[in-house]
């Protein structure tokens, strides 16, 4: 295996690029902020170009094996120091806090370094550190989170292939590390590939918010009624289906919903049952039927859904039928295979209500709420039904 710093010392420029990405950054500044308020005197080890150091304040320093590394992180008015993390050159018990961003699992001997650690941290000391985590769900939902930003993207692939090679730590891993070098561990969190509510990013911050004033509209409409066709997460965390099941409580049996693609992302290669578990099985309502679009996983990036023909052989004249994947053209790997065929089958229908993708429109009897707590996008469809006829239907924001 090639010693890290070396890579890093032949690929300086093209990694300061790619660890600009606002997502890297925002993390940088999110690690900070976990610092005492107070601390006074801060190292950042591994700190290569400076991004991570600078959010540290001006009494900060940045310590790094490469010097292609430390060079550019002067230029960004970093104060630097070439150091080994496993023998740092700090006198013992002299620093109030030390940050590692993705940087221990690179370094060959890990346990020296955190005991380094352990030795120049003053009592009360803090450190903090953001590593990527070991498992295919982890590495599937970050990039899935990433595909949207091509640059971010392409920088988390990047991460993902060079930890894999040089070894991650899973959560278990990381606390006996810790704790065995002397280290008391106040919490280990998902930052990077799961943050609760923020999978996609800013635009659904308030998201839990959003799906609660919709909750407040129904009431107030006094609808029969409340139908959500899928993706109440976006890692299909437990959770994220606790707060959309606690948001969701007050509507009890007028709730109707079916699993999205994202409720099925997969625990370690295996079937997510977690949607069963917040929202459990019931009988439909009358005029109701739904298909299922998503099958028992779905993986993240390629998120097509496939109606089966045998879901078909039944009378939808009438009914409204519930599918998370839009029956319309889409992307090769976002469209629903048997589209088609549905569209023929439920022609009859009153309707067929749908999501999966971000926009709210009607075609034909086909309605697709979009990404209703999504900012600037919040809303949802308000149908009047008789006799299985769509009477009116109106486009509401909450």
């Amino acid at each position: 295996m090639v010693r890290s710093s070396t890579v890093f010392q032949l690929t300086s420029l093209p990694y300061e690029l790619l660890a600009s990405a606002p997502v890297w950054e925002r993390h940088c500044a999110q690690m900070a902020a976990e610092l005492p308020r107070d601390a006074r005197h801060l190292l950042d080890i591994g700190c290569g170009p400076g991004n991570s150091t600078i959010h540290l304040g001006p009494r900060a320093v940045g310590g790094d094996y490469a010097m292609a590394m430390l060079k550019r992180a002067r230029r960004r008015g970093v104060a630097v120091a070439a150091m080994d993390a496993g023998a740092l050159p700090v006198r013992s018990g002299s620093l109030d806090g030390i940050t590692f961003h993705s940087v221990l699992y690179l370094v060959p001997d890990r346990s020296a370094a955190l005991r380094e650690v352990f030795r120049v941290l003053r009592p009360g000391g803090r450190v903090v550190l953001l590593e990527p985590q070991e498992g295919l769900r982890a590495t599937l939902l970050g990039l899935a989170r990433a595909l949207p930003t091509p640059r971010w993207a392409l920088t988390a692939a990047l991460w993902r292939t060079m930890s894999k090679a040089y070894g991650r730590f899973t959560a278990d891993g990381l606390w006996a590390a810790l704790e065995g070098a002397g280290l008391r561990v106040d919490k280990i969190e998902e930052s990077l590939g799961g943050e609760l509510w923020k999978g996609r990013g800013r635009e659904y911050d308030d998201a839990f918010e959003r799906l609660k004033a919709i909750v407040r509209d129904a009431d107030a409409l006094r609808v029969d009624l409340v139908i959500c066709t899928g993706d109440f997460t976006q890692l299909a965390m437990e959770e994220e289906f606790a707060l959309a099941r606690d948001a969701l409580a007050p509507l009890g049996g007028r709730l109707v919903s079916i699993a999205g693609n994202h409720d099925r992302y997969p625990i370690d290669g295996r079937p997510n049952r977690l949607y069963e578990s917040y929202f459990p099985p019931k009988l439909l309502p009358d005029g109701i039927a739904a298909l299922d679009s998503c099958g028992e996983v779905c993986w993240p990036v390629i998120t097509r859904g496939r109606i089966e023909k045998r879901e078909l052989d039944q009378d939808f004249a009438n009914k409204i039928v519930l599918v998370h994947h839009a029956p319309v053209p889409d992307w090769p790997w976002h469209e629903l295979r048997g589209r088609k065929a549905l569209l023929e089958k439920t022609r009859d229908a009153a309707a067929v209500l749908c999501g999966h993708k971000h926009e709210r429109f009607r075609r034909g009897n086909v309605f697709c709420a979009g990404s209703s707590t999504q900012r600037g996008h919040e809303g949802y469809w308000l149908l009047e039904l008789d006799q299985g006829r769509i009477v009116s239907a109106e486009q509401r924001r909450p």
